[in-house]
């Protein structure tokens, strides 16, 4: 809900905008109207909601509260407010990446639960972060598991990933407005674990679950390698 000074349309129920009398590029008052309550929106409204995402951080930690806080998809005209607030928060450090490990999985496990006790972490930008894809990246689907997200959450967090996990209603936000740019698809991963072999770092999951990190690694390639070569690659 926000109270500002719009410019409001002839029936006082919107407010005025671009292309409201229909046909054409609007000029004079109509435009001057227009422009007042896109820099509202831009300018006004959503640094407000970057500082008052900020407060609540300091307030209620990275809990699922605060994530729920973040703005989603709304109506036009009203989306430049989503559009401007993610665009700002980019620089902002609203997103925690976990510093303490937890404890390997349980391959034999059915169900992953997530370990107990409060989360403490680093805060990071949300450009500067990595979260897991979305089911659906770039027309294709991803279909993990909860115990495949969990294991690919563990690698990225021992291999010093700066890795964010968040509710998946935050990471579709993070997403599809390109806040947070950086995801775990495939050939990130494979990244990844090129940078630890390289350091020497040992990262227990990657060996415990290396059935499935590779099985994911190429899950991209081999339909590439379909598309390149006039064989059947299985």
């Amino acid at each position: 809900m926000v109270n500002g000074f719009f410019e409001l349309s002839s029936n006082r129920r919107d407010i005025w905008q671009s292309g409201q009398t229909g046909g054409g590029e609007m000029t004079g008052d109509g435009r001057t109207r227009a422009e007042w309550n896109l820099s509202l929106m831009r300018d006004v409204i959503a640094p407000s909601y970057v500082r008052l995402l900020v407060r609540a951080r300091d307030i209620m930690g990275f809990s699922v509260e605060y994530q729920e806080l973040f703005p989603s998809s709304v109506p036009a005209p009203w989306g430049l407010i989503v559009e401007s607030t993610l665009k700002g928060c980019g620089e902002t450090k609203l997103l925690l990446v976990e510093s303490e490990k937890s404890k390997l999985l349980s391959l034999s496990s059915s169900s992953v639960q997530p370990s107990a006790g409060a989360v403490r972490g680093v805060w990071v930008a949300c450009n500067k972060a990595v979260i897991l894809p979305v089911h659906k990246h770039q027309d294709r689907t991803l279909p993990l598991s909860m115990q495949d997200e969990e294991i690919l959450s563990q690698f990225l967090l021992e291999a010093g990933e700066p890795f964010v996990r968040c509710i998946p209603q935050l990471r579709d936000t993070l997403s599809t407005h390109e806040a947070c740019d950086k995801m775990a698809v495939p050939a990130y991963v494979r990244h990844a674990l090129r940078r630890t072999n390289n350091s020497g770092v040992y990262v227990p999951t990657a060996a415990v679950c290396s059935t499935f990190l590779l099985q994911y690694c190429i899950s991209y390639l081999v339909s590439w390698l379909q598309n390149l070569s006039p064989y059947n690659v299985q």
